[in-house]
């Protein structure tokens, strides 16, 4: 979706945008990055892009997102600006959630795949935002 290589020229070798165990702030350092969607292999490239998207970690929001969902995450993280587009789609701005709250899964009824990523979520509180 993004590419490390421009998160490195715009934000630094130390700031590569990874899932944290311990929140971290973007915010002073971010520089708007560029998110593209290509399509899957052998895929079409007419499907508008999504409003929501999980990218290794991270939740990617679209501008109609962003508007219907900034007073409902704004207080919970950061929204890092970025311009996304697609082949059929101009650019537009969006953002990535960097979650500054984070709440501790439930380690006996969460699942991981195969690969050893996580493939379900459980939590024990009610301090979940949604």
């Amino acid at each position: 979706m993004y590419d490390d290589e421009e998160v490195i020229e715009k934000l630094g070798e130390d700031n590569l945008i990874q899932i944290e165990c311990d929140p971290r702030e973007y915010a002073p350092i971010w520089q708007t990055l560029s998110v593209r969607f290509e399509p899957a292999l052998g895929g079409k490239s007419d499907k508008p892009i999504p409003d929501l998207q999980m990218h290794s970690g991270h939740l990617f929001l679209s501008e109609r997102a962003l508007k219907s969902l900034r007073d409902i995450l704004e207080p919970h993280g950061e929204l890092l600006p970025v311009v996304y587009s697609s082949d059929n789609e101009a650019p537009k701005e969006g953002a990535i959630f960097n979650p500054l709250k984070v709440v501790s899964a439930n380690e006996r009824t969460s699942t991981k795949d195969s690969f050893g990523e996580v493939a379900s979520l459980f939590f024990d509180t009610e301090e979940v935002i949604f």
